[in-house]
């Protein structure tokens, strides 16, 4: 017995994902028996995932962050910015992909005044944060006249959309499935058992991936100079229909799920 517990406590001080994990899992648990009509529904599922997919990708930048031994209170403030910047530029008719890159561009440049701040004054990271914190959010509520809630579709009611050639979607397919499989072969080399099994999955999603992009194509009768319209806002956080339900009430998966996990497996793998 005392073996056993050795081996479990090792195992965790090899692990620190252990502990979260563990954590994790006893308030699922808790919730899980406490109420298992309600919060074991695919309802309680698709709500927590898709309220929390914004916020799982901005704490990737977070913790990446935290790993240097800094911290960031201003990031929400910031992601209201980038977002009011936006949207802005796409109700007033600038292209969608353009009013992206200046949703990021605007997100940067608030990052690089925050640290500009840091190093110059040498001041701690939570301190000037929390200061520009307070003067990011004033700008959104600036922006925003009383800090009401607006959407997209007071604005315009027609999604934006952009036509991409079918050869573009095939060609960019093949180069991340080659990007990953480049990428998995030294570990693979190395012999270690885990990367094995990664290389596996990935080879495997990759060959899925070309064979249902060549099944949409021959479905639809695409040629590879045929271009595809694809809804910006659908690709991005689009209801993903599932089938489920509870209580006859569509579950409410979005698209914005398969960002967050396929993103936090990405730089999972680069940690």
């Amino acid at each position: 017995m005392s073996t056993l517990r050795a081996r479990v406590q090792r195992k965790f001080a090899q692990t620190p994902t252990a502990g979260a994990a563990v954590g994790f899992l006893a308030v699922f648990a808790f919730f899980a028996f406490a109420s298992p009509n309600t919060f074991l529904s695919h309802g309680s599922f698709s709500s927590i995932l898709s309220s929390q997919a914004v916020p799982g990708i901005v704490a990737i930048g977070i913790t990446l962050l935290m790993i240097s031994g800094e911290f960031d209170l201003s990031v929400g403030s910031i992601l209201g910015v980038s977002s009011l910047v936006f949207f802005f530029a796409a109700v007033n008719d600038v292209h969608i992909l353009v009013a992206g890159c200046l949703g990021m561009a605007a997100g940067c440049l608030l990052g690089l005044i925050n640290g500009m701040i840091l190093i110059s004054t040498r001041i701690p990271s939570f301190i000037v944060t929390l200061g520009t914190m307070l003067v990011y959010r004033a700008l959104s509520l600036t922006g925003i006249s009383g800090g009401r809630i607006i959407r997209y579709a007071d604005f315009s009611r027609q999604d934006s959309t952009i036509a991409v050639p079918s050869f573009v979607i095939v060609t960019m397919a093949f180069v991340l499935s080659v990007v990953v499989l480049w990428t998995a072969v030294p570990t693979l080399k190395q012999g270690i058992r885990p990367s094995r099994f990664a290389f596996g999955i990935a080879m495997s999603a990759s060959i899925l991936a070309g064979v249902m992009l060549l099944d949409v194509l021959a479905t639809y009768g695409l040629s590879p100079l045929t271009s595809v319209e694809i809804n910006v806002f659908k690709l991005l956080n689009g209801r993903i229909d599932t089938g489920f339900r509870t209580n006859s009430v569509p579950a409410n998966y979005r698209s914005s799920i398969l960002w967050w996990f396929g993103l936090t497996a990405l730089f999972a793998f680069i940690l």
